[in-house]
C-alpha cells in the first residue's frame, strides 16, 4: 500500500511518517497542498491522509484537485485535524472526504484506517 500524509507542520508529518512505515508499504510525506496535488500527479496512492488547515491551499482545496486527476479520482482521501467540531466530519465528507482523523492521531484509529482501504481495495463492494 502507498500512502501520502500531508500536514505543513514538521513535527505532525514527522510522527505520522513514522506511524506509516510501519502500517504500509511506502509513504510520501509533503508539506503543502500544493506540494501533495504535483506528487499526485506523478503516482497514484492507495491513501491520502490530509491536513486541513494549511497556508496558500487548504486540504479541502488539495482533495478537489487530486480527484480531478484521472488516477486519483477514487483514491480515499482522510481529513486530519485538530478541530474536531460538530458538524465538521459532515462537512468534510460533503466536500469529497472518504473520513476524519482527529489530531492528535491514535495509532489504533490509523491502522484501522489502513486496514479498511486496504480491504476495499480487494474486495470492492458491487455498485
Amino acid at each position: 500500500m502507498t500512502v501520502m500524509a500531508v500536514d505543513d507542520n514538521p513535527a505532525n508529518l514527522k510522527l505520522i511518517g513514522a506511524l506509516l512505515e510501519d502500517m504500509v508499504q511506502h509513504v510520501e510525506l509533503c508539506d503543502s497542498g500544493h506540494q501533495a496535488v504535483e506528487r499526485a500527479k506523478q503516482m497514484p496512492f492507495d491513501l491520502i491522509l490530509m491536513d486541513i488547515q494549511m497556508p496558500d491551499m487548504d486540504g479541502i482545496r488539495a482533495c478537489e484537485l487530486i480527484h480531478q486527476l484521472p488516477h486519483q479520482q477514487q483514491t480515499p482521501v482522510i481529513a486530519v485535524t485538530a478541530h474536531a467540531m460538530a458538524g465538521q466530519k459532515e462537512k468534510l465528507l460533503g466536500a469529497g472526504m472518504s473520513d476524519y482523523l482527529a489530531k492528535p492521531i491514535e495509532e489504533e484509529r490509523l491502522h484501522n484506517c489502513c486496514c479498511a482501504t486496504s480491504l476495499a481495495a480487494v474486495f470492492p463492494l458491487a455498485s
